[in-house]
């Protein structure tokens, strides 16, 4: 039942004084409106009380709401990736773009720095393939599971050096066998301690398919090759010491993107570490520098009298994050994790000496 209430009041007039107090009469009028639906009346009074709590309380119920409101999920845009290279350039392309570029006189210095670099691309869902990033290692015969600090590695990948010499990779390295690949992915050393040395290990050795006893930690994806001849960047510790002057330096940044344009890629990343780019061999795609020197740092255990002892550690992997292998190194997609072997040299059935530093 609705109940409304009305009221009229008459003004008195003046009485004189001495006269008794009059009251005013007043009206009161009662409507009983019934409704039948109880449901629509219940409805209309909570709602009301409600619209009375949010104006009072307004602030504490909208905090609240806030706190216990089901978070939206972002969907994260996949990441970019670059491409594979278009086709491999040759030493005679080089020595030709180098006289082109007016620095004819400085061949003798550009072509020992010219390296060969594979790119590794993540393709299809592959538990067998020859190359592959996670999954199950072949591992050799007799062979244990690499560990650091008590803990099994975590598998990070396995290349055929047959289909890497095959794709035209002329590096240090076997043209024979398989490079296995491990890291303390969970621990996540950051090879900035002489603590963090033994968290990365590789070796090469004959591959052995063996029966899965347990579920990967992660599915395994066929590793794609592609391979491009690379130089350094200009202020690089290799070209620094070849003490450039000011003309030659911007003559050996111009054959650098001569060079990667003959090959179609990109001569440096738009935007340092923002797109998946996994790399065997070659330079680091960094712009900071410096890493070979703490690699021999921090593997000595003392600080460096003399950084040419720094010259001797060459990248051996570059690892991006990577949504589609579950990579992460750290807070940001930005960082990546770099492998360095000391003499840049893998040599079959032993170990090889690495740091690895995520950076």
């Amino acid at each position: 039942a609705r109940w409304s209430v009305s009221s009229t009041a008459r003004r008195p007039a003046p009485r004189p004084a001495g006269s008794p107090e009059r009251t005013r009469p007043i009206t009161i009028e009662c409507v009983n409106d019934f409704r039948p639906d109880r449901r629509e009346f219940f409805q209309s009074l909570a709602g009301r009380l409600a619209d009375g709590a949010r104006r009072r309380h307004g602030g504490l119920l909208g905090s609240l709401e806030r706190e216990h409101a089901t978070p939206r999920r972002k969907v994260a845009p996949p990441m970019p990736r670059a491409g594979a290279v278009e086709r491999r350039a040759e030493l005679d392309e080089l020595r030709q773009i180098v006289a082109a570029h007016g620095l004819g006189h400085r061949l003798a210095d550009v072509e020992p720095l010219a390296r060969w670099s594979a790119r590794l691309g993540v393709g299809e869902p592959a538990d067998r393939a020859p190359s592959r990033f996670g999954g199950h290692p072949d591992l050799p015969a007799a062979t244990a599971w690499p560990e650091w600090r008590g803990s099994k590695l975590d598998f990070l990948l396995q290349v055929s050096l047959e289909q890497l010499a095959a794709a035209g990779f002329h590096g240090a390295v076997p043209r024979a066998g398989t490079l296995f690949l491990f890291y303390a992915r969970p621990e996540e050393p950051t090879g900035l301690t002489a603590e963090d040395r033994g968290s990365c290990v590789a070796f090469v050795g004959q591959a052995q398919p063996t029966a899965e006893l347990e579920p990967p930690a992660a599915p395994a994806r066929e590793l794609q090759i592609s391979v491009q001849l690379a130089l350094p960047r200009v202020w690089a510790a290799p070209v620094a010491r070849l003490d450039l002057d000011v003309r030659e330096q911007g003559q050996w940044e111009s054959v650098r993107a001569e060079l990667a344009r003959l090959q179609g890629i990109d001569v440096d990343e738009p935007s340092p570490g923002k797109r998946c780019l996994h790399r065997l061999g070659g330079y680091p795609d960094e712009t900071r520098g410096g890493m070979p020197a703490l690699c021999e740092r921090m593997s000595a255990g003392v600080e460096l009298d003399d950084e040419s002892a720094a010259q001797h550690w060459g990248l051996m992997a570059q690892l991006s994050a990577d949504d589609l292998l579950g990579w992460n190194w750290g807070d940001s997609a930005r960082e990546r994790l770099y492998v360095w072997s000391r003499n840049g040299v893998v040599q079959p059935e032993r170990p090889l000496d690495l740091w690895a530093i995520r950076r």
